[in-house]
């Protein structure tokens, strides 16, 4: 089939609104806006007609939309009674009408109560920090969502808060806080919490509640908002311009999470992770005091034309002295591709293999004129390989890595565009649309860039666009598939304007874009990622954190397998024992694995008891072997040209034994 790609997206946006970290600002009015009984509207008619399962909206669709919104509100269900949830539950008719007719005072109402229960839990907290907590005891915490339990008495939401503070404390100390110093910690932000949900405004709020309503019909459909929109096409690029600055706001201050390598912040080398903004100059220069700004607005500030100057008021982490410096704005890319040349394993002379790396984090490409592409990645993986003086090919590289962990999707054009610089011929992938029509997409080039071995290293994290790749190349025995399973995203998403209630072409944007599932891709064998993800050839853990359970996903199926000719590298399952069987002997006397192992094991445990241990000294231990699995996906992000460590050694490992088996096969 003739590729025709429009903006259909393979990605993994982030599918709740993260609104408890913005502080207040304003009230909700008594009675929802015109504009968004308007977009309610349109939603509700645009969704049972565009979306893949064709849904109808009926009390099914109410009751999802209940389900998701309340755990929005409560994900930890520490707030609400079950009296409340049951209460709930007998307005689906009401529910399903209101979002159909565009009356969402249900939804006001809903929230109401819910900040009334917020008030009497933050009293009930302020109450459980004066008690003396024993950390001796052996108890839990249950923070699964599917798991918790709402609490059917004033007993029973005392017992949840008491857990909630106790775990918060462990958090706190095992950070290296004081008792003193903690308990404070936690005051302010149980108060900053509350403040935060008192003062939402209806915009953030209709948010919550429209990303419910698309979410009712699958969890990769969402809402996004006029002002979320321009972040989105910001992530399409893969670059804004800025400092290179990555905030949050934690217990109500301003905090630098991150320096994005290579931003304006990171060459100056003043500004620190942890140090605290508390001012920033405005467009007249004046110096603002940040206090109580919502994140997005400080984000608005910091941000500005490349080749102006901002002014920043700034704590260095543990001080309390307020420093002023100046930073010129620049273009920042997110997280950009990379490459290089690394040595690994030995070959059968006894040299070592000469691996050309490549790290590829998002599939990014911007849209400039005429439906021609700026920077994009597969530009950049092609110019890796094939540059006339420092290129992969131009270095001798034998074998190549492409490193796709970190990778959670974005276009589909990049998707096909980056097998393409790996296949010959033959079929990428296979579409079905809501009417069960299937289209084939194929190979578009006249020869692939590199036809030597691949290697394709996954992780849970590798989402959508990134998958299409590595099943793919996995289906025509292309690449050795190494890491963990992949995160089983195998459907296309279509931006539509709720305004027009068109796909996206030229939008308002006045009532917010609906991210709506319309597709359903397959791998050349018929099978689709969905749910289950691509399987690796040679398992190797990365990742510690167990994703919950999804229960609104689109289910797994298969259609007809096309005709595949196998790449001639001899993957079959006789090489997949041979590889992992050396692989487990190396792990095996390594006492980094040992200890992942350990971690492993203890968040498959975590996973089916959902719930996390307050005794302290047992809390201490597993948190000391799980550790972060975003700080590991960070460093990954920003250690330049590559992160050597245990886990990459291994897999180069196995990358440089998968070359010596593919060289004998194809001799």
């Amino acid at each position: 089939m003739k590729r025709m790609t429009p903006l259909v997206l393979l990605a993994l946006f982030a599918t709740s609104q993260v609104y408890g970290q913005d502080p207040p600002r304003g009230n909700l009015p008594a009675a929802p806006s015109e504009r968004h009984k308007a977009a309610a509207r349109n939603l509700a008619k645009l969704l049972p007609s565009e979306h893949l399962t064709r849904q109808a909206f009926d009390q099914e669709t109410a009751r999802r939309w209940r389900v998701i919104f309340l755990k929005d509100l409560d994900a930890y269900k520490i707030i609400l009674d079950q009296k409340d949830v049951d209460a709930f539950a007998q307005r689906d008719k009401e529910i399903a009408a209101g979002l159909q007719s565009g009356d969402l005072q249900f939804v006001l109402d809903i929230y109401r109560l819910f900040l009334e229960r917020f008030e009497q839990r933050v009293t009930l907290a302020d109450e459980v920090l004066k008690e003396k907590l024993d950390f001796s005891v052996e108890e839990s915490i249950v923070l699964d969502h599917a798991k918790a339990q709402y609490a059917e008495n004033p007993q029973q939401a005392r017992d949840a808060w008491r857990r909630r503070v106790k775990y918060d404390l462990l958090a706190l100390k095992a950070g290296g806080m004081k008792d003193a110093e903690a308990l404070e910690v936690l005051r302010k932000r149980y108060a900053a919490w509350r403040d935060t949900h008192r003062a939402l405004d209806e915009d953030a709020l209709m948010t919550i509640a429209f990303t419910a309503l698309a979410q009712a019909h699958d969890s990769r459909s969402g809402y996004v908002s006029a002002k979320a929109w321009e972040e989105t096409q910001n992530n399409f690029r893969n670059e804004f311009e800025g400092i290179g600055v990555s905030i949050r706001i934690i217990d109500g201050e301003c905090v630098v999470t991150r320096l994005i390598p290579d931003g304006p912040a990171m060459k100056d080398g003043r500004i620190k992770v942890g140090d605290r903004i508390v001012g920033v100059a405005d467009a007249s220069g004046k110096l603002q005091d940040i206090a109580n700004y919502k994140l997005s607005a400080i984000v608005d500030l910091i941000r500005g034309p490349r080749g102006s100057k901002v002014r920043l008021e700034v704590m260095p982490a543990g001080q309390t002295e307020r420093l002023l410096y100046t930073f010129p704005r620049d273009r920042v890319a997110n997280v950009t591709a990379r490459a290089t040349l690394l040595e690994a394993g030995k070959k059968a002379d006894g040299a070592a293999a000469k691996v050309g790396y490549i790290f590829l984090p998002s599939l990014y490409g911007e849209v400039v004129t005429d439906g021609k592409v700026g920077r994009s990645s597969t530009g950049d993986v092609r110019g890796f390989l094939q540059n006339a003086n420092d290129g992969l090919i131009a270095k001798g590289a034998e074998l190549v890595v492409l490193d796709l962990r970190t990778n959670n999707g974005g276009t589909l054009r990049e998707a096909l565009g980056v097998c393409d610089l790996f296949l010959d011929g033959g079929p990428i992938m296979q579409i079905k649309n809501k009417s069960g029509k299937v289209e084939k997409y194929d190979v578009d080039n006249k020869g692939a860039a590199w036809k030597g071995p691949l290697v394709v290293l996954t992780s849970s994290q590798t989402g959508a666009g990134a998958e299409i790749i590595a099943g793919a190349l996995q289906s025509h025995g292309r690449a050795l598939i190494i890491g963990e399973p992949t995160s089983g995203n195998g459907t296309v998403q279509r931006f539509f304007d709720i305004e027009s209630m068109a796909p996206l072409g030229k939008t308002t944007g006045k009532l917010g874009l609906a991210r709506i599932t319309v597709q359903q891709f397959y791998r050349p064998n018929g099978e689709t990622n969905q749910k289950r993800g691509v399987l690796p050839d040679v398992e190797l853990p990365w990742l510690t954190g167990v994703a919950e359970t999804d229960e609104f996903a689109i289910d797994f199926d298969r259609i007809d397998a096309l005709l595949v000719i196998r790449a001639p590298f001899g993957i079959d399952e006789k090489m997949r024992k041979t590889l992992r069987a050396a692989s487990a002997g190396r792990r095996a006397e390594s006492d980094d694995f040992k200890k992942l192992s350990q971690a492993l094991e203890i968040a498959a445990k975590r996973k089916e008891r959902g719930a996390i241990p307050l005794e302290a000294n047992r809390y201490l231990a597993e948190r000391r072997l799980l550790g972060n699995d975003s700080a590991r996906i960070q460093q990954v992000e920003d250690t330049l040209p590559v992160l050597r460590d245990f886990y990459m050694n291994e897999a180069l490992a196995i990358s440089a034994d998968f070359l010596g088996l593919a060289t004998k096969k194809s001799e």
